[in-house]
C-alpha cells in the first residue's frame, strides 16, 4: 500500500448524497499535501457545461464527454480561491463501473494538466525540492459503492498510478489558522523585451523579484523565529500572526517547514491571482469600451474570506464596484458551497485609484524636495506613505 489519504468525515456525507441523485459526476479534490499523507477537506463538483437553451438530449452523457479545457479552467479558478496550506489535490469521479473503466486515461491526463495549470506557476518561485507533486484520484462506483483511491506523480507523465489507503477522520476542527499581513509597495519598468507580451506576462515578470523575495524571506510566528523542532502551543492570548487560532486546547502543534511554506505560497499565489483577475477585468473593460490603449491607474481586487469547514477558509477577490453578493455567487458556483453572506469577511483595505493618485503625487513631491535638499529620509517617508495609504 502506498501513501495514506485521510478524508474529513463530512466528505463521506457528500459522497453519500451522490448515490441515486446523479448518474455520474466529476469534480476536484481540495485538501492539504504533505510528504507522508494527504488530507481531503472538500470535494467540488465541476459545473455542468450547459446553458439554458440546451435540452436534455444535448447534455453530456458520460465522464469521457467532459471537455478538458472546461475542467482545467474550473480547477484554475478554484485554485485562486484556496488559502494557505490548501491545494487542488486531484480529481474525484462518480459513476457505474464501465464508465469509470473507460475514463482511466482521461483522468490521468486531466490530473497532469490541472497540476501544470494550478501549481507550476507557484512552484516556480520556490526550490524544486520543496514542491510536492503527488496527486490523488478518487473513483466512486455508483453500483457497488466501492471507493478506490490512487495517487500518481503529476510531474512525470510516464508515472504509474499507485494504490492508496483511504481513511475518514475528523481533523479540520483541530487545525489552527495562522494569519499574516504583507504590505507590498514596489515600482518597476516593463523591459523592452516584454513590450509585445500580454499585460499579465508583463506584470508577473516585473513582479518576479518581489515574489522571489517573499519565497526567500524569513518567517516569524508571533514575531519570533522558531526552530523546526519547536512546538507551537495555542494559548488563550492571541498573537499577531495567529490571532485567528481556533484550537483552545494545550495540544502542541509541530512547527514544520510546512507552516512556513504554506504562508509563503499563500502570499505568492494571492499576488499571482490578483494579477490574473485584474488583467481579466482590464481586458474586459477594454473590449467593452473598444479601447486600444491600456494606459491608466488600476486598483487590485481585495481578498475576502468565508468559512469552509471548521477553521478552514476559502477566499474570493472582489473589486470596489462589486458587492458581497457577487462573491457569494462565485463561491457558490465554483467552490460548490453556500456560505452565509454575513459570514463573508471583508477586512482587507485596498485604497481607491483616486486616493492612490493623490497621495502618490503628494509624497513624490515631498521626496523630490528632500532629495534636492540633500536629506535622505526614504525609510521615514515610506513609512508615512504606507500609513497614509492604509487609512
Amino acid at each position: 500500500m502506498g501513501k495514506s489519504v485521510i478524508a474529513e468525515e463530512s466528505v463521506s456525507d457528500y459522497v453519500a448524497s451522490l448515490y441515486g441523485a446523479r448518474k455520474w459526476q466529476i469534480g476536484l479534490i481540495i485538501g492539504q499535501l504533505t510528504a507522508q499523507r494527504d488530507y481531503i477537506v472538500h470535494l467540488v463538483r465541476t459545473p455542468e457545461q450547459t446553458n439554458e437553451e440546451q435540452n436534455e438530449e444535448k447534455r453530456l452523457k458520460s465522464i469521457t464527454d467532459v471537455d478538458d479545457n472546461w475542467a482545467i479552467e474550473h480547477a484554475h479558478q478554484v485554485s485562486r480561491m484556496l488559502t494557505g496550506g490548501l491545494e487542488v489535490l486531484g480529481l474525484f469521479v462518480f459513476g457505474p463501473p464501465d464508465m469509470l473503466t473507460k475514463a482511466q486515461g482521461k483522468l490521468r491526463q486531466l490530473v497532469y494538466m490541472i497540476y501544470k495549470k494550478t501549481s507550476i506557476k507557484v512552484d516556480a518561485f520556490f526550490h524544486a525540492q520543496e514542491a510536492i507533486s503527488s496527486r490523488v484520484i478518487l473513483q466512486i462506483c455508483s453500483q457497488t459503492k466501492k471507493i478506490t483511491c490512487k495517487t500518481l506523480d503529476a510531474s512525470d507523465p510516464k508515472a504509474t498510478v499507485q494504490p492508496a489507503e483511504l481513511k475518514y477522520q475528523a481533523f479540520t476542527s483541530k487545525w489552527t489558522t495562522l494569519r499574516t499581513q504583507i504590505f507590498i509597495d514596489t515600482k518597476f519598468l516593463i523591459p523592452a523585451k516584454l513590450g509585445k507580451a500580454t499585460l499579465h506576462t508583463q506584470l508577473v515578470e516585473s513582479l518576479s523579484t518581489t515574489l522571489h523575495g517573499i519565497s526567500n524571506g524569513i518567517c516569524t510566528i508571533d514575531g519570533k523565529i522558531l526552530p523546526m523542532e519547536q512546538q507551537l502551543v495555542i494559548s488563550e492570548k492571541q498573537g499577531k500572526a495567529s490571532h485567528h487560532a481556533t484550537n483552545k486546547s494545550d495540544e502542541p502543534l509541530a512547527v514544520e517547514i510546512f507552516v512556513e511554506m504554506a504562508l509563503k505560497r499563500d502570499a505568492v499565489r494571492s499576488m499571482l491571482s490578483r494579477c490574473e483577475v485584474l488583467c481579466e477585468d482590464i481586458l474586459d473593460a477594454q473590449q467593452q469600451e473598444n479601447k486600444a490603449s491600456l494606459d491608466g491607474t488600476w486598483a487590485c481586487p481585495k481578498r475576502v474570506f468565508t468559512p469552509l469547514k471548521g477553521p478552514v477558509c476559502v477566499c474570493d477577490y472582489m473589486f470596489q464596484d462589486e458587492t458581497t453578493q457577487d462573491s457569494f455567487d462565485r463561491l457558490s458556483e465554483l467552490m460548490d458551497v453556500t456560505p452565509d453572506i454575513e459570514d463573508i469577511e471583508i477586512s482587507e483595505i485596498i485604497p481607491g485609484v483616486a486616493q492612490v493618485e493623490e497621495i502618490s503625487r503628494k509624497f513624490s513631491a515631498e521626496r523630490d524636495r528632500l532629495t534636492s535638499s540633500g536629506k535622505n529620509q526614504s525609510e521615514e517617508l515610506s513609512s508615512r506613505y504606507r500609513s497614509e495609504i492604509m487609512k
